[in-house]
């Protein structure tokens, strides 16, 4: 619960806020610790003072005043190296796991309350996240819902990574005039769940649809007039992979092909941030769609090729998103890093 913006200040107030300091009195107040990324953090930064704009002190002169408007930092552990390749993270849940430090705790013993109302909450995320496949609003990391008046941000290290998953490729169709299957979509990179500001110095990055499948074809050819006309059969291509982590599996090509008819080729694996070509189709048939290209305005994976002699091409997977918010408008983003892919608005994470 933040302290009082003016008028008196009880050093119990302060006390019941940031804890009791294990030796001394005020100036134990005056600190600076480093927390996974974060570098130099005083008690409270930024909203603190008679004007709400400066950080409680860390050297010099502490007076009750600079205690104005302060209220407890909870730093949520998404950066340390165990959650390296790990997928589906939820930021409330790893604070409601224990997984956070309370700044200012090695010189007070504070341990973390049961809500976090009127609380400063920043999830610092530092390493490598993937989402899930098939799901177009799952997202690598989710911020969760926080209780009322929790001011909450998202910090992204360099390392920080977060990424919605590939598509598969949609399979090619069989030689007897199969139809090729549909792409995958991708799913999302970051879902916010609570109004939120976030800077970024790491990546963002949707998941990429998978290309749709070549549709398959069989023929009759003609061996002689005294023959009977000869059946023939070839695979469509398989779509290619989308991007993401994971990436989307390359569509496969059925192996089926008869008579004078050949085989197609599976659609090329996805990777992590690279478009993916699909599978040639055989002889008769198809070929493969490419997966949608990496950029911020593509839609989703190429559809099958167009070949009305088959059995009809598959359609491309759509893409996921960068960032999905339930908020109404996009959330305030600083830093340097990268973010490829759309944002949604409105569109709950899930």
């Amino acid at each position: 619960m933040a302290l009082q913006a003016s008028g008196q200040i009880k050093y119990s107030e302060i006390i019941a806020e940031f804890g009791t300091p294990i030796s001394g009195g005020l100036g134990e107040y005056r600190i600076s610790e480093s927390v996974g990324t974060l570098n130099n953090l005083p008690l409270d930064s930024d909203t603190c003072g008679p004007n709400a704009n400066a950080d409680i002190p860390q050297t010099g002169e502490i007076k009750f005043s600079d205690f104005y408007n302060a209220r407890l930092n909870h730093i949520v552990d998404l950066y340390s190296p165990s959650l390296n390749n790990t997928f589906r993270q939820d930021a409330k849940q790893r604070w409601s796991s224990g997984n956070v430090h309370i700044v200012g705790s090695s010189k007070t013993g504070k341990t973390p309350p049961p809500d976090t109302v009127n609380d400063k909450v920043i999830i610092n995320v530092n390493a490598k996240i993937g989402s899930s496949k098939g799901i177009q609003t799952h997202c690598a990391l989710k911020t969760g819902f926080w209780d009322t008046g929790t001011n909450l941000k998202i910090e992204i290290g360099t390392s920080g990574r977060l990424y919605g998953s590939g598509g598969n490729g949609g399979s090619g169709g069989s030689a007897n005039n199969g139809k090729g299957g549909d792409g995958q979509t991708g799913s999302s990179g970051l879902g916010i769940q609570y109004p939120c500001t976030i800077n970024n110095l790491g990546v963002i990055q949707s998941g990429y649809g998978g290309g749709g499948g070549g549709g398959g074809r069989e023929q009759q050819t003609n061996t002689g007039k005294k023959s009977p006309p000869a059946n023939n059969g070839a695979s469509g291509g398989g779509g290619g992979g989308g991007a993401g982590f994971p990436a989307g599996a390359g569509g496969v090509s059925p192996q089926n092909a008869f008579g004078g008819g050949t085989n197609g080729s599976d659609g090329a694996a996805g990777s992590l941030s690279g478009q993916s070509p699909g599978g040639l189709g055989g002889n008769y048939a198809a070929n493969g769609g490419n997966s949608s290209p990496v950029n911020n305005s593509a839609t989703g994976g190429d559809s099958g090729e167009v070949d009305n002699t088959t059995g009809g091409h598959g359609l491309g997977g759509s893409n996921g998103f960068a960032i999905i918010t339930n908020q109404g408008s996009s959330p305030s983003i600083t830093g340097g890093g990268s973010i490829t892919g759309r944002t949604i608005t409105s569109v709950n994470p899930t």
